[in-house]
This record gives structure tokens, C-alpha cells and sequence, in this order.
């Protein structure tokens, strides 16, 4: 089978959608070594680091046609490009469909992300709403398969956009191999000077921003009352950032906030391992990389209620009500004591559903089952 995947979010370092699709690729590559998988990108300069270890795959092919533009509102080239190589699946990101494949005979298969442009519409202009909603309805409208990274996605899409629940494939994704390897006493000693890390610290990661929450971290430590633990937490400095040191400060908090770049994520699964529990108090995702990543590293989590959280935990993981401090502090202080060890053994259960080979089969039984249907049109 030939399947091709838009690779312009794959070609973003920092986007979690790219690094999905990154790791599907990947995935497919290393289990079904006789498909072969041709990755579209823009026709621009873009640094292909990013996917570079995909690329050593014979059957990875990256691919850059020649066009005015990218995306939905130019891809014939695209599409002349995936008839020429032969592409019986496409697969996308986000609204990255091009228009037109389905006059090729090539089945189509979509994978959404969060939906903030409905939840947080303050972030974005009445425009950028408006583009960004009609590209959402019109690609869930044109592809044969939607591809949802949790059950809460799965209504999240069906509630935002009316799609058919029968149309909507969950499958969850997986989380980077690195992981899942030990990490020495040696490379924590380097880490810990590098980014100047407390001995003992609750890591705090996701975005800098109101919808995660993070100060509710702030209120649970204050609590706690542990002179000993700190905050660790990863972005960019922002405003939201600026707020939480303050915020810190007006509690008297007795270590600072440490924050570690997001240019450094080749780092994250140090700081993930020396970290004394994970702390995930967002208000809303549709799936979520640092679960999996707690759950494959052996660190203890604790996440907010409400969204995709416990879909990804299970019983490895503590949970709370993102709007409560009392009960967040609660989770920390048991998740780092009495509970530590059971949610560890939980842990390498619960990564069980979360393997490269269960991502990959999954997705080849759609891609044929897609094909199939195809051919008797």
C-alpha cells in the first residue's frame, strides 16, 4: 500500500499535532516495512531535522511539490503529485486535506487535535475563527475517516461539528521511544546544573497559559507547605509566566519558578525522570503527551478532571478538579508518598495501550478498510 501524509505540522518542532504525526509515521515505518509512505511538505526551505529519523526508513519519502502554495487553497499540485506516485491513502492533520483527491480514487483520512478556536476564542481574532472553522467543517465534511486521539475527542467533534459518530475512529497515539529509557545519576547531575533544578520538584508541563492552569500548582504548594519542593515548568516566557512568578511571590513561596525553553526538549525525558510527580492541571485536552510520557518513564502524575485525562492514566494515575487547590495538593502529597509505588506498578500496565504496534495496526486496518471501500464505489 502506498499512503501519503501531509508533513507541514510534522516539519514544526514545537507543535504537538506534528509531533503525533511524527510518531505515526515512524510507527507504520518500523511495522510494516513493505507500504511505502511519501511525506508532503511545503515547497519552501524548511529545516527537515524534525524528521530526519524518518527519512533513514527506505520506505519514508519526503516529497515538496511545486506550487504557488500549500493547503487547502492550492493543492492541485499535491494532488497531481500523490496520482503520479501512486498514493491509494492520504492522511492529514488538523484541516491539511487537499482538495480534490477523492477524483483520484484515493480514500482520506483525518486526524483532529484540540479544538481551541471553540474553547478559548478570545486567543483568536474574528477572522482567524472564521478561516479556521470553515477549513474544520469543510475538511470533516470531505474525508472518508476522521481519526479521534480520545473518546472526549471523539464528542468533541461530533458536538463542534455535527460528523457522524460511525465516520470517527479513536486511536490513540504513542509517545517518544527516548522515554522509556533508563536515565543515569550522571545525566541528572548534568541536567540539574544545566537549568539550575531543585533536588526535589513538581514538573509542570503544557503550554504557558490560562487554559493550563498552572497556577493552581502555585495555590497546591503553598498548601503543602514543603519547603523543599519546587516548581518546574516549560515554554516560552510570556505574560502567563510573569503571572506565575508573581503569583509565587505574593505566596511567599521559598524556591522560584524554574522554567526550562522549549528549545530544550531533547532534555525532557531527564527532567521528566528526576521529576518527584508530574502535576498536569490543564482545563482541556483532547489527548496528552505528558501522561504518556509519566507512564513510560516511571514517574508519578497527577491530571485535571474533565477532558481526556483518565482516558490516558487510567488507574496509574491521581486526579483532581482543576478548579480546586485543596484537592490538587491532596493528589501531590499521595502521589509522591503512600500511593507512589501502586501508581508505578499501574504504570507499566497502563503503557501497555500506548505501544508503537497497537498505534500501526490500528491505523493499517483503517487504511485498508478505507481502500476496500473505495474499490467497490
Amino acid at each position: 500500500m502506498v499512503i501519503g501524509y501531509s508533513a507541514k505540522h510534522m516539519l514544526e518542532e514545537e507543535g504537538q499535532l506534528g509531533l503525533f504525526g511524527r510518531l505515526t509515521v515512524e510507527a507504520m515505518a518500523e511495522h510494516f516495512q513493505h507500504d511505502d509512505y511519501i511525506l508532503y511538505a511545503p515547497d519552501t526551505k524548511n529545516d527537515t531535522t524534525c524528521i530526519n529519523n524518518l527519512l533513514v526508513h527506505s520506505s519514508v519519502h519526503l516529497k515538496t511539490p511545486h506550487s504557488s502554495g500549500f493547503g487547502n487553497h492550492n493543492s492541485k499540485a499535491i494532488v497531481q503529485a500523490t496520482h503520479r506516485h501512486g498514493v491509494q491513502v492520504f492522511h492529514g492533520l488538523a484541516t491539511d486535506i487537499p482538495e480534490g483527491l477523492e477524483r483520484n480514487g484515493i480514500a482520506t483520512v483525518l486526524t483532529v487535535g484540540n479544538l481551541l478556536h471553540k474553547h478559548y476564542p478570545e486567543r483568536y481574532s474574528w477572522t482567524e475563527r472564521f478561516f479556521i472553522n470553515r477549513a474544520f467543517k469543510k475538511a470533516l465534511k470531505s474525508v472518508d475517516a476522521v481519526v479521534a486521539m480520545s473518546e472526549f475527542s471523539k464528542s468533541e467533534i461530533v458536538d463542534q461539528y455535527g460528523v457522524d459518530p460511525e465516520k470517527i475512529r479513536v486511536i490513540m497515539p504513542v509517545c517518544e521511544k527516548v522515554f522509556a529509557e533508563s536515565v543515569s545519576d550522571e545525566a541528572k547531575k548534568v541536567h540539574r546544573q544545566r537549568f539550575g533544578l531543585p533536588e526535589r520538584f513538581i514538573l509542570v508541563p503544557g503550554m504557558l497559559d490560562e487554559r493550563n492552569n498552572m497556577l493552581k500548582v502555585v495555590d497546591a504548594l503553598a498548601k503543602l507547605g514543603d519547603d523543599e519542593l519546587g516548581i518546574v515548568v516549560m515554554g516560552h516566557r510570556n505574560s502567563y509566566y510573569q503571572k506565575i512568578k508573581a503569583h509565587a511571590a505574593h505566596l511567599e513561596l521559598p524556591n522560584p519558578i524554574v522554567r526550562i525553553r522549549e528549545r530544550y526538549n531533547a532534555a525532557f525525558n531527564v527532567v521528566y525522570a528526576m521529576a518527584s510527580v508530574v502535576a498536569y492541571p490543564s482545563r482541556y485536552e483532547c489527548a496528552s503527551m505528558p501522561i504518556m510520557r509519566c507512564l513510560s518513564c516511571g514517574t508519578p502524575v497527577v491530571a485535571a478532571t474533565g477532558s481526556c485525562m483518565e482516558e490516558y492514566g487510567g488507574d496509574a494515575a491521581l486526579y483532581f478538579n482543576p478548579d480546586s487547590a485543596d484537592e490538587l495538593a491532596d493528589a501531590i502529597s499521595r502521589a509522591m508518598g503512600s500511593e507512589r509505588e501502586a501508581l508505578l506498578a499501574a504504570a507499566k500496565v497502563q503503557n501497555e495501550k500506548f505501544t508503537s504496534l497497537r498505534l500501526a495496526t490500528q491505523l493499517r486496518e483503517l487504511y485498508r478498510e478505507l481502500r476496500s471501500n473505495k474499490k467497490h464505489q
